[in-house]
């Protein structure tokens, strides 16, 4: 395992352990590059608008589309350590 996926995964850790949510836009942000870097482009039947949730996750996910891998995972960890900042 890379520095990086080590990274990667701490983060994964952190975000969780925030004393405070984050806004939603942060939160489909870390969704969509979480999902990118994990698997890929998204391929996935897009979900009813009138569930909004699923929907606004797969969109933001689609926002991601063709972006490497490591960046996104080095996006997702400046994120985290934003919101780390920020709510803890």
């Amino acid at each position: 395992m890379t520095e990086l996926e080590q990274q990667f995964e701490a983060a994964q850790v952190r975000v969780k352990q925030l004393t405070k949510r984050p806004g939603n836009e942060d939160l489909l942000m870390l969704y969509g590059l979480y999902k990118q870097a994990i698997d890929g482009n998204n391929k996935e039947k897009t979900p009813s608008r009138l569930n909004i949730a699923a929907y606004a996750k797969h969109q933001s996910w689609l926002q991601m589309a063709n972006m490497d891998r490591i960046d996104c995972q080095k996006r997702y960890i400046q994120l985290v350590d934003k919101l780390t900042d920020q709510l803890s």
